[in-house]
């Protein structure tokens, strides 16, 4: 439905709207908004309060019941949702931008309280987590943060992509309560970054602020991060210290076994996925799933114009090079050295997609890889 000044007896105040015939509404649901925007299959639970400018909840986005949102803009993406009794909105009023990605999930009880929150595709934020600051946060496609953490934005705080926080971890951007005025001296303020790919593994880490915590880093259970960590380093303690020559983050993969490791991956996929609804091709699998057209997914050393057997069957493609001539708009590449991905939003791209994500192979979208903007941290500015 569309309309102009409409105001509807379930509570929903816009002056522009374009709403989805399918639209499922709870009890007490109210929607003010100048701008409104929702696509098909979204359902709002029973008591949720939207105030918003301008609000677009892509298909088939879920709000569960008691949530409240307050901001300039709210966008939730496409199969993303807001578990119950959730707050966004900022310290002391409106949140200026509010945005999750598709297939994003905010858990039960989380409340996000700075003035821009800025979500990538993919994203798990567990329950009873507290995002709060001055601040905007960032967090970057993939990315999973387990139950009752701290993320604090009283300045920048930026979370990049695949990045893993584990349950009952605080990432700190202040330190201070001490009063200034009786000689503390104890007080600091800066953005704390970490780069894409760190894990900060278990529970109850802690992260001052000011740090850069480097690309597939890795801090160890129960954890005091109090300096920078180099890319690739492991640390451990209280205080945190390097343990990579005990315990090294990562190990370089050399080209060919990236490709083995991705046959048994699809492997794996198409077999606990479609289980019996699928048949050999000679670099993959053609799948026919129970419901739904049937797609293919190959993995190659180089992706040709050839490789791709049908121009209308969807096919996902997992290659070392790209020498296909034009993209296909059925085509869902993933580059396995870039690790970005042609995102075409299909049902069978979806489903790899969620399904590698969890620790097997993680990809971002081609021209959306970053989520926020990243800070300059002080020292590094200095010098």
């Amino acid at each position: 439905m569309r309309g102009m000044s409409s105001a509807y007896a379930n509570g929903i105040q816009v002056e522009h709207s374009e709403i989805a015939p399918d639209l499922r509404l709870g009890a007490d649901v109210r929607i003010r908004a100048r701008e409104l925007q929702i696509g098909a299959g979204v359902s709002i639970e029973a008591g949720v309060v939207i105030e918003a400018e301008r609000v677009v909840l892509a298909a088939g986005s879920h709000i569960a019941h008691g949530v409240r949102i307050a901001a300039d803009t709210f966008e939730l993406g496409l199969r993303s949702r807001i578990e119950s009794e959730c707050r966004l909105a900022a310290v002391g009023g409106a949140a200026q931008h509010i945005r999750f990605g598709d297939h994003c999930m905010f858990g039960a009880s989380n409340i996000a309280l700075v003035p821009e929150l800025l979500v990538g595709d993919y994203v798990k934020i567990h329950n009873h987590t507290l995002i709060n600051g001055l601040r905007p946060c960032y967090i970057g496609h993939n990315t999973w943060v387990g139950q009752n953490c701290v993320l604090n934005a009283n300045d920048v705080l930026f979370i990049g992509n695949n990045v893993g926080i584990g349950t009952y971890t605080s990432i700190w951007t202040h330190a201070f309560f001490g009063e200034l005025l009786e000689g503390s001296q104890v007080f600091s303020v800066a953005p704390t970054i970490i780069e894409d790919s760190a894990w900060l593994v278990g529970a109850y880490n802690v992260v001052s602020p000011g740090l850069r915590i480097g690309k597939q880093a890795m801090v160890l259970t129960s954890s005091v991060v109090a300096k920078s960590i180099a890319p690739g380093h492991t640390v451990a303690g209280v205080p945190a210290r390097d343990v990579t020559d005990r315990i090294p983050a990562v190990r370089q993969v050399p080209a060919a076994e990236r490709l083995d490791m991705m046959r048994r991956f699809v492997r794996e996929f198409v077999e606990q996925v479609h289980p019996g609804r699928h048949s050999e091709l000679a670099d993959g699998h053609r799948v026919q799933p129970a419901h739904g057209p049937a797609f293919d997914v190959i993995v190659r050393e180089r992706l040709r114009d050839q490789d791709v057997t049908s121009a209308t069957i969807i096919t996902l493609a997992y290659a070392l090079a790209d020498e296909r001539s034009v993209a296909s708009p059925n085509v869902s590449y993933f580059d396995l050295i870039t690790k970005a991905y042609d995102k075409r939003s299909s049902e069978p791209e979806i489903q790899i997609i969620s399904f590698m994500t969890t620790y097997r192979a993680r990809f971002v979208p081609r021209g959306l890889e970053r989520v926020g903007s990243m800070p300059v941290l002080p020292a590094e500015a200095a010098g």
